[in-house]
Formats: structure tokens, sequence, C-alpha cells
């Protein structure tokens, strides 16, 4: 018999690829998370200032979106005017609801539109890859949390 037809060096053959190269391994390439190249999900936290700068300055405060005094009724998701915007305030399109509803994920505007609840319309972010369960994660623990600025 040839060292392939044995069937443990054939297991042992398929095997060994897919465990070096398993998520969680070492790697010579930074890891792709949060933020961009390098960033990892460790980094993501449920903070304002964490996802400021992993979830809203990447995918929400970017030219044409949430951003300036051209944002979609007036919200901005730019550092240092997030809590301001969005804590407390009532949407702009359904005024029954709060932008951010501490303690609320449920009756929080921003996040039932990440996750694409159709009553409170479109799904953000409307261009550019959706967020990741991860960052949606993160953002519904801050607002359980109770939506602090930290």
């Amino acid at each position: 018999m040839t060292q392939l037809q044995n069937p443990l060096v054939r297991i042992l053959a398929l095997c060994i690829p897919v465990l070096l190269f398993a998520p969680g391994c070492e790697h010579d390439e930074d890891p792709v998370g949060p933020g961009g190249p390098g960033g990892n999900e460790d980094e993501l936290v449920p903070t304002l200032s964490s996802i400021q700068a992993n979830i809203f300055n990447r995918s929400c405060a970017i030219s044409g979106c949430h951003v300036g005094s051209g944002a979609p009724h007036g919200m901005e998701l730019s550092q240092g005017k997030t809590y301001s915007e969005t804590v407390n305030v009532p949407s702009g399109t359904n005024p029954d609801l709060d932008r951010i509803e501490p303690g609320d994920p449920e009756k929080s505007v921003l996040y039932l539109k990440i996750i694409g609840d159709a009553s409170v319309g479109a799904k953000m972010p409307l261009t550019g890859p959706a967020l990741s369960s991860a960052e949606i994660n993160v953002i519904r623990q801050w607002i359980t949390d109770g939506a602090q600025n930290n």
C-alpha cells in the first residue's frame, strides 16, 4: 500500500492545511476587524467611544451620510456630536420614538435601522457593507446599558 492509499495519511493530508489556516491561528497577516486592517473585535466594546471609533467613524460619519450640515434629518454621527444628536432625541422620521432610547434598543430608531426593521425605513448603512453581528450586538448592548456618554 502506498502512503496516499493509507486512510490515516489521507486524513492528515486533508486536515493539516485546515488546522493551520483556521480562524484564531496565528498568521503573518494582520487580522481585519472593526476599524479596518489591524483592528480586532476585542477592541469593540459597548461604549460610545469604542462604537464611535470602530463603527460610526467608518460606516456612518462619512461624506454623503451622517456628517456635517447635510446629515439626513440633522442626525450627525461625527466625533463629539453623536451623543447630543441621538440619545433622548426624537426621531425626525418617527417622532414617537427616540433616535436612541437609553435602556431600550427596541424603541431606538438607530438600532431598528441597523437591524433592518422596515417599520423605520431603509436599513443602515445605506451604502457600503452592512454592519456585522458583533457590531450590531455591541450597539445593542451599549443602548441596553443606558447609552452612556464616555
